[in-house]
């Protein structure tokens, strides 16, 4: 399978930029799908590959009390919530006789996916940011302070108070289970 270059991040004109894996062309975008053209390295030949960002998923420890925080500390909406197991499971996650208990939650058309591995038990790691592999969920607020003491009075815990490192106002906050979040309100705050 070919390698997508990358697509450009840096300026306003929407041209693509010559990753390393070949040449970009600007996206077409469909309902469910985000039609790129791709150079195939080392030929000539193109092809269109479709491609969406479809969802983020978090492996959790009680998913239940997990959508609870998400929709309570960020208006998460729960869209679905089942159970799930059996040999296609297994296929899929590659671990035998798994059962799963599943939700879905969205906001502004991003869904994420939380997971409790009922079966087989995971580890419960300590999750810090500056591992590598270790996600955050960023959360934009139009008043981060009025956000952060509302979230410290739920009784979620925060690494920092608000900060300004530039012209993002933001802080780092954990969920139940320890998986970091940020909060975070770009231009001006509120008087």
């Amino acid at each position: 399978m070919p390698h997508v270059g990358t697509m450009s991040g840096g300026t306003d004109s929407g041209a693509p930029d010559a990753g390393p894996h070949g040449d970009v062309d600007p996206p077409e975008v469909g309902r469910y799908s985000l039609r790129r053209t791709i150079t195939v390295p080392g030929s000539s030949r193109e092809d269109a590959v479709a491609i969406t960002m479809d969802h983020v998923s978090l492996t959790v420890s009680d998913v239940d009390r997990s959508v609870e925080f998400y929709v309570k500390a960020f208006g998460m909406t729960k869209t679905r919530r089942y159970a799930a197991e059996g040999s296609e499971v297994d296929a899929v996650v590659g671990y035998a006789k798994v059962i799963l208990e599943i939700a879905w939650l969205q906001l502004d058309g991003v869904n994420v996916e939380l997971i409790q591995y009922v079966s087989p038990d995971g580890q419960h790691p300590r999750l810090e940011t500056k591992d590598v592999g270790t996600p955050h969920l960023a959360f934009h607020t139009d008043d981060i302070e009025r956000d952060y003491n509302r979230l410290v009075e739920m009784g979620a815990k925060f690494r920092n108070p608000p900060a300004t490192p530039s012209s993002v106002r933001s802080c780092y906050g954990w969920d139940p289970d320890g998986i970091t979040f940020e909060l975070l309100q770009r231009g001006e705050a509120p008087a």
